[in-house]
């Protein structure tokens, strides 16, 4: 049977919901029948525009990689799973510049990314360097961001999203959600990798949920605006979805907060605007990035571009092999 038989076609998209959205627009779709791709992270630098994806390497088999896409230009995969902790896949990447010594080389960019060697749980954040946005990318051998939950079954810790604090010093901020024990909460660390034979990982600060209504912080991308001193972040909005997919979600959010609120571990969010069926036509818009510098910073603090996972409703793996990204600009 048709791949389109077995789903729901899209209608026309319509106006923006609580922002001045532009025209939703195709961003990157992989190529092949059965590929998918989806958790995007985006850099703008200069006329170039990059992207690193959760994607499968072979037409019609689910095995997450992290792809890097110059757009209009080279297509191809850059991390793989390896043969310990991130055995069974990896995905979710976030990449920033900083300055880090590993292994007796110095390496200008890192990447976090998430990793496990269980199907659906157990999952830790990694981290990998290089000198070029392409690569070749050198991954640490253990887990920066360990999963604290001692049940195998536990979903654990992953979606990572970075923002650079001093890249002379290789400080970051890593966002990032852990999931188990019946919950699930997004938190952020201070880390210091300027060397890697002795990094150091802050203690965990929870970032409040107040002013999010439904789900929460959950599956989000972060952004800094220093002239306005916020962070501005997308997230999957809720309710779940009735229906086959109900683990993705029907819209993506764009909300922000007081850089001091962030850090203090307090404060409320505010909504700039959100992104469903309603803009672009499809019923699942889910796993979604925002376009950033390679500080993870915004390009510009008068506007937001959001990059986000388009998917039809049907059973799986049909649906997943809609996936494919669509992004969108608003004033802020």
């Amino acid at each position: 049977m048709a791949l389109t038989a077995l789903l729901v076609v899209p209608t026309s998209a319509s106006a923006g919901s609580g922002a001045s959205w532009s025209t939703p627009e195709p961003f990157y779709a992989p190529s092949g029948r059965q590929m998918y791709a989806y958790a995007p992270s985006v850099i703008a630098d200069g006329a170039q525009t990059y992207v690193y994806t959760c994607h499968n390497r072979v037409n019609g088999q689910i095995d997450d990689h992290v792809f890097f896409t110059r757009i209009g230009g080279e297509d191809h995969d850059v991390v793989r799973p390896g043969s310990g902790w991130d055995s069974q896949h990896i995905c979710d990447p976030t990449v920033v510049a900083a300055n880090v010594s590993y292994g007796g080389t110095a390496y200008r960019y890192v990447m976090f990314f998430l990793g496990t060697d269980l199907p659906n749980s157990r999952n830790q954040i990694g981290v990998a360097f290089a000198n070029a946005l392409g690569g070749p990318w050198v991954k640490y051998p253990e887990p920066i961001v360990r999963t604290p939950f001692s049940d195998p079954q536990a979903w654990g810790a992953g979606q990572p999203s970075a923002t650079t604090i001093n890249p002379n010093t290789g400080e970051i901020m890593l966002f990032y959600t852990e999931g188990g024990d019946g919950r699930t909460q997004a938190y952020f660390r201070h880390l210091t990798l300027g060397n890697m034979s002795n990094p150091v990982v802050g203690q965990k600060v929870p970032i409040t949920n107040d002013g999010l209504a439904d789900r929460g912080l959950h599956n989000f991308d972060v952004a800094y605006d220093p002239p306005n001193d916020r962070f501005v972040a997308i997230r999957e909005a809720g309710p779940r979805p009735v229906g086959h997919p109900d683990f993705i979600s029907e819209r993506v959010e764009v909300v922000a907060l007081r850089g001091g609120d962030m850090w203090a571990g307090k404060g409320t969010w505010t909504s700039i605007g959100t992104i469903g069926q309603d803009q672009t036509g499809y019923p699942r818009n889910h796993n979604a990035g925002l376009v950033r510098t390679v500080y993870g910073t915004l390009p510009s603090s008068n506007s937001v571009t959001a990059v986000y996972t388009v998917g039809l409703v049907g059973p799986h793996p049909a649906s997943l092999y809609t996936y494919e990204l669509w992004k969108a600009t608003t004033p802020i």
